[in-house]
């Protein structure tokens, strides 16, 4: 009768024992498919946030499941074989701790993603508001804008910015690379990148894939404004540029207007 009761005890240990931990993992996989996918709707959360929310949550949500497992195993350390329940806990330990691992590589890895991606806009924005700085500085010391280059209705030259015989400037304005192709000039960043200074009619236009509208080159008597635009990203940057900075991927409005997949134009408020 002992002997029957004991192996009663322990098999329904076992039994309890092998339930509560896959329904511990189970509870462990859902919550952290919905970490990540709460991580894909909401691109700006952090590597550090993510993996305290992790923790924040498996604590909350696993807590009851663990002290369930818990006392099934005390329950089974007084009726049973204390070697095999040991190999039992070890073997589910081992597989909720790479659960929690692999989950946090899937968090950080995407975090890591978005911070970088979030580093390399604001980079760009930055350089853009740099090129603004500097056309600011040669209009305060010339007293004058930049005349178009050459034949090109709506390039200016930039060139300006590096030498110029100008009466008052107190050059160069900026330190970038300068180069010249055919009709058009452009500073050069990291032997990719280029930025354009343009002027154009004071109108909405952008690219976009269904109804894509041209600025309008100035005339005598139309209010243009200067765009610097750059060149040669990704799209998922260009789109991530417009964001930031408008609120919305609005390719047509706002201060960054797109033209292109690769290409952003930056909408400065100034009257030319």
């Amino acid at each position: 009768m002992i002997i029957k009761k004991g192996t009663m005890v322990g098999l329904e240990g076992r039994v309890l024992r092998k339930q509560s931990g896959g329904l511990f993992l189970t509870s462990l996989r859902r919550i952290i498919f919905r970490l990540v996918e709460g991580h894909q709707a909401n691109q700006k959360l952090t590597s550090q946030g993510a993996m305290f929310g992790l923790f924040r949550t498996l604590k909350k949500q696993s807590g009851g499941l663990f002290l369930v497992r818990r006392q099934n195993v005390d329950s089974q350390e007084t009726h049973g074989s204390r070697k095999t329940k040991r190999g039992a806990m070890f073997g589910l330990d081992a597989r909720i701790a790479l659960a929690i691992f692999g989950a946090l590589s899937v968090i950080s890895g995407a975090a890591l993603y978005s911070a970088i991606q979030q580093a390399s806009v604001i980079r760009h924005v930055t350089q853009l508001e740099e090129l603004n700085k500097a056309y600011d500085a040669y209009r305060l010391d010339t007293g004058q804008d930049l005349e178009l280059f050459l034949t090109n209705p709506s390039q200016l030259n930039i060139g300006e910015f590096k030498s110029s015989t100008v009466a008052g400037w107190q050059g160069p304005y900026l330190s970038l690379d300068y180069l010249i192709s055919g009709a058009n000039n452009y500073f050069l960043v990291n032997n990719e990148q280029r930025y354009y200074f343009n002027i154009w009619k004071d109108n909405d236009w952008g690219w976009d894939a269904t109804t894509p509208v041209s600025p309008t080159n100035c005339d005598a008597v139309s209010t243009c404004i200067l765009y610097i635009s750059l060149q040669n990203i990704s799209t998922t940057v260009v789109e991530a540029i417009d964001e930031y900075v408008d609120g919305s991927v609005s390719p047509q409005t706002g201060k960054i207007r797109r033209w292109g997949s690769d290409t952003v134009y930056y909408k400065v408020n100034r009257l030319m």
